[in-house]
């Protein structure tokens, strides 16, 4: 997949490190939720962070929060998916996996050395409901 100089390029950069852990695409319930896992695999997620950072938006600023609308803000904090957020977390818990955004890029891969089909099922299903604005 990689050559050995960009193997050590995403094994260095933290941002890319999930890459090590490729997850199948036929684990995901539909296409829009592949489609936007991809988009948060290789950094380019459609949050106001990314879009900002791109000079696509005004502020990269979370309407809601009013703090960076990061990945892990996405993922992890933003008050508008709680409830989405916590059905995904009870996946991660139920198998003893640390909830944070590299194991959900990773569908558990870097903690248990590979992919679980369940928790891709689960970031997929959160994928799907905690539907990112359209800005």
């Amino acid at each position: 997949m990689f050559h050995f100089e960009q193997l050590e390029s995403v094994r260095n950069n933290p941002t890319y490190t999930h890459l090590l852990n490729p997850v199948p695409f036929s684990f995901f319930n539909s296409a829009k939720a592949e489609r936007s896992f991809i988009l948060f695999s290789i950094n380019r997620p459609l949050t106001l962070e990314s879009l900002h950072r791109r000079n696509l938006v005004p502020s990269p600023m979370c309407p809601t929060c009013k703090i960076l609308a990061s990945t892990e803000h996405y993922f992890l904090f933003c008050s508008c998916f709680t409830s989405q957020r916590s059905l995904l977390k009870t996946s991660f818990d139920a198998l003893k996996i640390p909830f944070n955004v590299t194991t959900i890029l990773t569908g558990g891969a870097s903690v248990t050395g590979k992919v679980t089909k369940s928790l891709v099922r689960a970031v997929s299903d959160y994928l799907e409901s905690a539907l990112l604005p359209n800005y």
